[in-house]
């Protein structure tokens, strides 16, 4: 990189987005951070991607506060979250969110005309199962084929993994 600022070949914001990425992935968030804040420094301005990028780091630390707060940052700075803008959320949900958030998550998406990808109904899928188990699981699946939304094969793979097996018959 200090090669490419010594040749006066300042990067492009795809070149930023490898860093933000590569450091949220090596659990460096800080080291993100730092990429994502020097953005204007090349006379770029951060686009949604940057946002969704620094998400995942977030979420791959497990801290859906800061996850929610940079989902926040998206359209505080005129900007509009994407489908993966609501993946993030939904991912990091899977791990450490509530099955009301989940659905609270899934009908803010529906508002705003988003149709998530198979996985991502398959993470909001794994984050039902929590203390209701198959039955949260099952609820879901039944809200989102109610909306139109009818799971694809990520999504059952999710619930085959869950033990539902047989049981299929309930979705």
């Amino acid at each position: 990189f200090a090669r490419l600022l010594a040749e006066d070949l300042p990067p492009g914001i795809s070149t930023l987005h490898a860093l933000i990425c590569a450091a949220g992935r090596a659990g460096e968030v800080a080291r993100a951070e730092y990429w994502f804040e020097r953005i204007p420094e090349f006379n770029l301005e951060p686009n949604v991607k940057a946002y969704n990028q620094m998400m995942e780091a977030w979420s791959l630390k497990g801290d859906i506060a800061q996850v929610k707060a940079w989902f926040q940052r998206i359209s505080t700075n005129g900007l509009t979250p994407n489908a993966d803008s609501y993946a993030q959320v939904l991912t990091s949900l899977a791990t450490s969110g509530t099955q009301e958030e989940t659905h609270e998550w899934l009908q803010r998406m529906q508002q705003k005309r988003i149709r998530p990808e198979d996985n991502v109904l398959g993470e909001a899928i794994a984050s039902c199962g929590g203390s209701k188990g198959l039955t949260g699981q099952f609820e879901l699946v039944r809200a989102l084929r109610s909306t139109g939304l009818e799971p694809g094969p990520v999504s059952w793979k999710v619930l085959l993994r869950s033990g539902c097996g047989d049981n299929l018959s309930r979705a």
